[in-house]
């Protein structure tokens, strides 16, 4: 009996002592999910340019900012206005975010996504790929600021057209 009772109180320690570590863990970087909210500065399609677009984003890593990068997945939408008509798109993503550095805490990161881009009621489905970096004004702002450039594949038809963007926006963490 006293064999069963101290294997017990040492499993009981050992799940609040891992329990309280990966409480730590989430705690010590706050954006292992995050929302972009970004302005598209820039955008080019078809002999044609924006100046005016938006787009959100949700993404969760398995790691994060500030523990040294890591691999995450997500999902963004954007809308776009070219001329007289306004593009939207939705998508999927895999994104792999580089360890802080220095003293604005400077990360690199890449996206590789696929969604549907949205024209006047047709629909194609297009590639993303984006890279861009985060980073901090000061240490502990409660936001970091991002900028980004994006090279779409929309499969339009059968010869499809590529998007250029420029981005910059701020990523906000959702972990507290």
């Amino acid at each position: 009996m006293r064999k069963q009772t101290t294997a017990a109180i040492v499993f009981v320690v050992l799940v609040i002592g891992c329990s309280a570590s990966s409480f730590a863990q989430q705690s010590a970087d706050p954006y292992t999910t995050n929302v972009g909210l970004r302005y598209n500065a820039f955008s080019h399609a078809l002999d044609t340019n924006s100046f005016v677009g938006f787009s959100g984003d949700l993404t969760h890593m398995l790691g994060g900012f500030s523990s040294g990068g890591g691999w995450g997945a997500g999902g963004g939408v954007e809308f776009e206005k070219f001329d007289s008509a306004w593009i939207k798109e939705v998508e999927a993503y895999v994104h792999a975010q580089g360890k802080a550095m220095g003293k604005r805490q400077l990360s690199p990161y890449g996206r590789f996504g696929i969604g549907m881009n949205s024209l006047e009621g047709l629909s194609d489905l297009l590639l993303d790929f984006r890279g861009g970096v985060d980073f901090a004004l000061k240490p502990n702002a409660p936001y970091l600021l991002s900028v980004m450039v994006s090279v779409k594949r929309v499969l339009a038809d059968i010869e499809g057209f590529n998007v250029f963007r420029l981005s910059g926006g701020i990523v906000l963490p959702l972990e507290k």
